[in-house]
C-alpha cells in the first residue's frame, strides 16, 4: 500500500497504526519523520496528533554503544545508553554527542591557603587546589581584632576553580593558626564562606562555628565547620571565596593569622565527581 493510501484510510477511520511497546528510537523517529512529512504538505488533522502523542509515550530502548549518528530529529537528539555495568545519558547539542554519566562519587575537595596574591586585587590571596599546590614560606598576616566582628584575612580559588555546579548539604571545615601578642583576653574565630560570580557578586554559603575562647598567647590550630543544610548550587564559573574573623571578648588585641608552609591551612569540603 503506498503512503498516500495509508494516509487516506487513517484519515477515514479504515486504518490505525498502533504504537508497540519497547519501540526503538530508530523505529520512533521514521514515525515522526512521517507526520512531519504530513505537516510540510498541509494533511495534518487530529488523527496525526493523536498519532504524535502516541509516539512522544513510546519506550525507547537503551543503546549499548557510544552514538555517532547525526541525528535527523529531536527524538534522536536523546539517547539512553546502558552496557549492563554503567548507565549514562546523551545529549545531541551544538553538533555533537555530549555524555551525561550516571555513576557519581562523593570526592574530597582540598584547597591549600597560599600567600599570592589573587587576580581579583585587593586584601584577597589564594586558595589552591592541592593538586596544584606548592608549599611556600609561613606567611603571617597581624590584624588588630576588636570585640565586634573583625576581617583578619580572604582567600579566593582561581579563576576555573572548583569548576562544580553543586557543593551536597554537609561540613564545610578549614584548618588554621593563630597567635595573640599579648594580653589575658580571651578571644575566639571562625570562617565564612561565599560562592563569586565572573562578574564579583559575592552570595554567602554558611558560616561557620566558632573557635574555642582562648586567652593564650602561643601558637593554637583551629578546625572549625560549617553546616550546609541544602545543597549549594553554584555556575561553573564561581569562586570560592573564604573570610576569616576573630573576635576579642574585652579590649583589642594583634593576632597573628599563619598559613601556608608548613601550617598546612587549607580549606576542605566534598563534591561529586562523575566518571
Amino acid at each position: 500500500m503506498k503512503e498516500a493510501e495509508l494516509i487516506q484510510l487513517e484519515k477515514e477511520g479504515k486504518a490505525k497504526e498502533v504504537i508497540p511497546q519497547g519501540i526503538t528510537i530508530e523505529e520512533l523517529s521514521a514515525r515522526v519523520d512521517r507526520i512531519i512529512t504530513r505537516l510540510s504538505s498541509s494533511q495534518f488533522d487530529k488523527n496525526d496528533m493523536q498519532y504524535f502523542l502516541q509516539s512522544l509515550r513510546a519506550i525507547k530502548r537503551p543503546i549499548t554503544s557510544v552514538p555517532t549518528n547525526v541525528p535527523k530529529n529531536f527524538l534522536q537528539q536523546i539517547e539512553f545508553y546502558d552496557d549492563g555495568t554503567e548507565k549514562r545519558l546523551y545529549l545531541y547539542i551544538a553538533n555533537s554527542w555530549t555524555m551525561i554519566s550516571t555513576n557519581r562519587a562523593l570526592v574530597d575537595a582540598v584547597y591549600m591557603l597560599v600567600a599570592t596574591a589573587s587576580d581579583i586585587g585587593g586584601v584577597y590571596k589564594q586558595l589552591v587546589d592541592l593538586d596544584i599546590y606548592t608549599a611556600g614560606s609561613l606567611s603571617t598576616i597581624t590584624t588588630s581584632v576588636t570585640t565586634t566582628a573583625t576581617l583578619m584575612t580572604t582567600f579566593a580559588t582561581n579563576s576555573g576553580y572548583p569548576n562544580i555546579v553543586t557543593i551536597p548539604a554537609g561540613l564545610i571545615t578549614c584548618h588554621y593558626e593563630t597567635q595573640k601578642a599579648s594580653g589575658s583576653n580571651n578571644y575566639y574565630t571562625y570562617f565564612e564562606i561565599y560562592k563569586r560570580t565572573s562578574g564579583g557578586t559575592e552570595t554567602l554559603l554558611a558560616t561557620s562555628d566558632t573557635t574555642t575562647e582562648l586567652a593564650t598567647n602561643r601558637v593554637i590550630q583551629h578546625n572549625p565547620s560549617a553546616f550546609l543544610l541544602t545543597p549549594a548550587t553554584l555556575n561553573a564559573t564561581d569562586r570560592l571565596v573564604v573570610k576569616f574573623y576573630g573576635v576579642m571578648l574585652s579590649a583589642s588585641a594583634n593576632i597573628d593569622f599563619l598559613y601556608d608552609d608548613n601550617s598546612v591551612a587549607r580549606l576542605e569540603f566534598k563534591h561529586y565527581e562523575y566518571s
